[in-house]
């Protein structure tokens, strides 16, 4: 049985010497990638209701 597999973007983290979050980082990151977070949403949402 084959399932139709839909790719999401989540959200990643940058990281400071491999050890702790970097939140600056982090966080323009996620500003730059926001038009593809909220069509994930989006995705996210209609994949919901389908099942």
């Amino acid at each position: 049985m084959k399932m139709p597999i839909t790719k999401i973007p989540t959200l990643d983290f940058s990281y400071k010497n491999s050890r702790k979050v970097n939140l600056p980082a982090t966080l323009a990151g996620i500003v730059r990638k926001l038009p593809a977070y909220w069509r994930a949403l989006r995705t996210l949402r209609g994949v919901v209701r389908e099942s």
